[in-house]
């Protein structure tokens, strides 16, 4: 499953290219509930869940540090660091479920 974050450009991005192979959808990572909905919704399409690749990052306007708000700074923290956590908390706590021995997360 391709989950592209945000919802800018959804289905333009990568999840276009593999959306009739494997299937795509649009998640904040840095919400619990959509990143619980969208392990849900893999699990509904393919019956469960035995691996999980985890890379977000978020662009913006480069600009001096001196003019990087906190607003800023809380976006990238958000999406890059709290987004791989809350998906790969809600990944394995999917493959415990799934009681066999789990699966594997990067």
């Amino acid at each position: 499953m391709v989950v592209e974050a945000f919802g800018a450009g959804a289905g333009a991005g990568a999840g276009a290219v593999v959306a009739d192979v494997v299937g795509a959808l649009t998640c904040d990572v840095t919400s619990e509930e959509d990143v619980q909905r969208a392990v849900g919704r893999t699990v509904e399409q393919f019956g469960r869940l035995d691996a999980a690749f985890n890379n977000a990052g978020v662009e913006q306007p480069v600009k001096p540090l001196v003019d990087l708000t906190k607003t800023d700074w809380d976006r990238v923290l958000g999406v890059s660091l709290t987004g791989v956590f809350l998906c790969a908390r809600a990944q394995v706590r999917q493959m415990r479920r799934q009681g066999d021995g789990g699966g594997q997360t990067v």
